[in-house]
């Protein structure tokens, strides 16, 4: 007689054999993401979803599509040993890319009120001053504010020279042990490791700008990263100030002009001609100044480089992208990357990025903000990536799955319930072209067909109120796509 546990075992074990990012267990070689376990049916939607009757993707998903596309995944994710649940990982593309024979120049723009963009994975809310997130650091309390003036109590002026004093001597270290090492391995302090991350305020714009730092990675080929604030005026609450998302994509443009023009005046470069990716990423008001940073990139290598051009490669990943309040006008409304049309606001000149820069768009379709949320229109985009997730579209969550990584907590990873490959939020432009939607569970099913599209979105948006204007955007870009595919 057969065992129905046994044949249940088999049926599991047969459905996660159709994962082709599946890793054996013993594979030594490949790099690999070990998947949640999940052993039964629940509701996993998240706070976000509930608060605004955001309904199950996973349940609209089924329901439309007459099938169950996640049947495999969900098997694999069903199996007790975590061996048995590792898929292919993809992480760490411009590192990647830099050790192979390309520059990488990398550029992360935050949103409104952040003054870096948000690596909560790395310790780093985004919200403070790169020196208050120092082991010693000290923190400003409300009664340093209201009564520094007695002795025995430091001022909030008192407590952020300290923190600065802090910064400065942790960098000093840091170029005292480069020094020493003299290009060898160096292991590095908490601290160090922070501000060899960020790097050092930079002079722009003839000024020095305390939220734009740059670093170079001498151990991952010189790849060079930029950090940027985003609109910090008000709170954030404005685009207008040092950090608005017209200056942003002006000092993008600066940075981006310069590291092209050193690279290609070396000689090495000159006579071995190889690629040089601009990599950009950018949440909210920073999302829309990245892809128009890059758009006048694009521009001033065509009209001063185009001979080197084709060696100018684009890789643009944008978190909800949104202009905000009173800044929804030209290419901060839409922008088309296979527009054949130059771009002018003001001095601001762009011109599309086109089919051979790799781009990427996460969108959620319903925020947690009920105004002046609607995002930017990127039609012709690669990828667009719809979530159920809030606007941070999981740039706040720490992820501590298992994974081949060194460390123990990373960026969030979305998976395609297809192969089963998991995708961090640094690589997302590794992914096929195409329409996603992400369900409670980080799980991505492509969708080939507008109208299905639409009724998984019907479905899974029939409770909520508001927001029509993003749903609208979010329908228009999708639409776009279809048509042009």
């Amino acid at each position: 007689m057969c065992n129905p546990q046994n044949h249940e075992l088999e049926n599991r074990r047969r459905q996660r054999q159709q994962l082709t990012g599946l890793v054996d267990q013993t594979d030594v070689v490949s790099e690999y993401y070990v998947q949640p376990q999940m052993t039964q049916e629940q509701d996993t939607r998240s706070e976000h979803m509930r608060n605004y009757k955001i309904g199950s993707v996973r349940d609209a998903v089924r329901n439309v599509m007459g099938r169950n596309p996640y049947e495999a995944l969900d098997a694999l994710r069903s199996e007790e040993r975590a061996d048995m649940r590792r898929t292919r990982l993809h992480h760490s593309r411009g590192t990647r890319l830099a050790m192979g024979a390309n520059e990488v120049l990398e550029f992360d723009i935050a949103g409104s009120g952040f003054k870096q963009f948000r690596s909560e994975h790395y310790g780093v809310k985004g919200k403070s001053n790169i020196e208050d997130y120092l082991q010693n650091a000290k923190k400003v309390k409300w009664y340093n504010r209201l009564f520094g003036f007695i002795p025995g109590i430091k001022s909030a002026r008192e407590i952020r020279e300290f923190n600065k004093a802090e910064l400065r001597r942790v960098e000093s270290e840091l170029r005292a042990k480069r020094d020493r090492a003299g290009g060898g391995p160096v292991v590095y302090t908490r601290d160090e490791d922070l501000i060899r991350r960020y790097g050092e305020a930079q002079q722009i714009s003839g000024r020095r700008r305390e939220h734009i730092r740059k670093a170079v990675s001498p151990e991952k080929q010189d790849k060079t990263r930029i950090t940027m604030a985003g609109p910090l005026e008000m709170s954030g609450a404005r685009n207008s100030g040092d950090y608005s998302i017209e200056n942003l994509r002006e000092y993008i443009k600066q940075m981006g002009v310069d590291y092209i023009q050193q690279t290609t005046g070396n000689q090495n470069w000159l006579a071995h001609p190889h690629d040089i990716w601009i990599r950009l990423r950018g949440h909210s008001r920073g999302g829309v100044a990245t892809i128009e940073g890059a758009m006048m990139i694009k521009k001033w290598v065509h009209d001063n480089m185009p001979d080197f051009e084709q060696h100018i490669r684009f890789d643009v990943t944008q978190f909800d992208p949104v202009p905000g309040f009173g800044s929804a006008t030209g290419a901060n409304e839409r922008v088309d990357m296979t527009d054949q049309n130059v771009i002018r606001e003001g001095t601001a000149e762009m011109m599309p990025l086109g089919d051979a820069a790799e781009t990427t768009v996460v969108y959620s379709i319903h925020t947690d903000h009920p105004l002046w949320f609607t995002p930017q229109e990127v039609a012709h985009t690669k990828r667009i990536i719809l979530t159920p997730n809030k606007h941070s579209v999981g740039l706040d969550v720490t992820d501590r799955q298992q994974s081949s990584q060194e460390k123990d907590a990373h960026r969030a990873a979305f998976t395609d319930a297809a192969t089963g490959d998991a995708y961090r939020l640094s690589s997302l432009n590794e992914m096929p072209e195409g329409i996603y939607v992400l369900d409670e569970q980080n799980s991505m099913i492509r969708i080939h067909d507008e109208g299905q599209l639409n009724a998984i979105l019907d479905r899974v948006l029939e409770n909520t109120s508001g927001q029509d204007s993003r749903h609208e955007v979010i329908r228009r870009t999708v639409g776009a796509w279809f048509a042009a595919h």
